[in-house]
């Protein structure tokens, strides 16, 4: 059975709030958009949806937009609105999000971030799966880097296999390519349509969690958290 779910959604010292949820045997929780479209591309749109509780934001989903390319779009990358985004996005201490650019924009991003930690919140290895959507080792080691963490997504398209152990052979992977603090779960339950084989749902992470360490069952994102969220 897993634990009550508290939502941090006006939180402003999230990371806080959730050590506390954690240390009364809760699960906590907060918003974040996947796709700069969600906010209109605007930085000041995206400065109220953090007043309402949103913590991590991604500049584009799979299509291109006005602030970066999508994974399925032409290869571009950080408009100069975008970065400006990304910009604001720092200012009020938001986790960025890679997860469905396109190589070209996390490159700007990343460029952008300077020290600063970031994510790929569901993505996998390209070595692993040569899929448009996975991270190559130079991006690996970018995120790692910098003190983010990437989080393995279970969608077998992705994992370039039904069987649980691909899933362990992306997270062996980063975890060889970027060091242990740099591998998470990224799962993507609500986002895909099919899983590995014995995984049906939500319900199945304690089998997930049981082959996992401490640090990429939880601790790597929980770092990240702590640092950026405040």
């Amino acid at each position: 059975m897993l634990p009550r779910v508290t939502p941090l959604l006006r939180s402003r010292r999230a990371s806080a709030s959730a050590r506390a949820a954690a240390s009364r045997g809760l699960l906590a929780a907060f918003l974040s958009l996947e796709g700069g479209e969600t906010v209109d591309c605007s930085p000041d749109r995206l400065e109220a949806a953090w007043q309402k509780g949103a913590r991590m934001v991604s500049l584009a989903w799979n299509h291109d937009n006005a602030l970066a390319g999508g994974a399925e779009g032409d290869g571009r990358g950080l408009s100069e609105a975008g970065r400006a985004f990304v910009r604001r996005a720092v200012g009020l201490n938001m986790l960025l999000d890679v997860s469905h650019l396109t190589e070209a924009s996390f490159w700007d991003l990343a460029d952008e971030m300077a020290g600063r930690p970031f994510t790929a919140s569901h993505s996998n290895a390209k070595t692993v799966c040569p899929h448009r959507r996975n991270l190559t080792d130079d991006q690996i080691r970018a995120v790692a880097e910098r003190g983010g963490v990437i989080g393995v997504c279970l969608y077998p398209e992705f994992l370039g296999g039904s069987d649980i152990g691909t899933f362990l052979r992306h997270i062996n992977h980063i975890r060889n390519t970027g060091g242990s603090g740099c591998a998470g779960i990224g799962t993507d339950f609500d986002g895909i349509e099919s899983l590995p084989d014995g995984i049906s749902s939500v319900e199945d992470m304690p089998r997930i969690l049981e082959m996992l360490d401490e640090k990429t069952a939880g601790l790597n994102f929980a770092r990240v958290l702590r640092e950026v969220l405040i």
